[in-house]
């Protein structure tokens, strides 16, 4: 089992085909020339982690990319549900509270 601590050297080179990004916040895992881990995952699930469904639904990346990302969230689920955790949080309403400038213009 692996832990929350290693390294991302150690990552990348136990998942090729991993990347960290940066955002203005976290750094996060994601594909090379794909998705955030995070992504790939959030689709799985609500998928009913169907892996048919999945390959079909994110038909442009490969099968490695999605064995890869599912892979990564088997060793580091706390990571991933954390920032599905996050981006569930900010829903269109509660981006529109805290930012209403953002809010389109009604017609």
């Amino acid at each position: 089992m692996t832990t929350h601590t290693d390294t991302e050297a150690e990552r990348i080179a136990r998942f090729p085909g991993i990347e960290f990004r940066d955002n203005a916040a976290h750094r996060r895992a994601g594909l090379i020339g794909g998705l955030d881990v995070w992504e790939v995952v959030r689709d799985w699930k609500a998928l009913d982690r169907d892996w048919h469904a999945l390959r079909e639904h994110l038909h442009w990346l490969t099968e490695d990319h999605l064995r890869t990302a599912l892979a990564y969230y088997a060793s580091y689920p706390n990571e991933i549900d954390e920032r599905l955790a996050r981006e569930h949080f900010w829903t269109p309403e509660r981006v529109y509270e805290a930012y209403p400038f953002m809010k389109p213009a009604p017609r």
